[in-house]
């Protein structure tokens, strides 16, 4: 088991681009040659809080104070 956890790792690393590594900023957008990536995810836009709030039904309180008497 251990073996094949080592095999892997090699496997890994020598499909890695070999050369000095280069430190790369957090919001700095990088391409590898097989697809555009980003280090920072981009943000989700604010939800918009200003949706109208649903009004009741004025009868259903109605029936329910009327049930409570009984």
């Amino acid at each position: 088991m251990l073996a094949d956890k080592l095999e892997a790792f090699d496997n890994i690393r020598r499909s890695l681009p070999s050369g000095p590594r280069r430190h790369v900023k957090a919001n700095e957008t990088i391409n590898d040659g097989r697809q555009l990536s980003s280090r920072k995810p981009e943000r989700l836009p604010k939800r918009e809080y200003s949706q109208p709030v649903q009004m009741r039904d004025p009868l259903s309180d109605a029936m329910a104070v009327g049930d409570k008497g009984r």
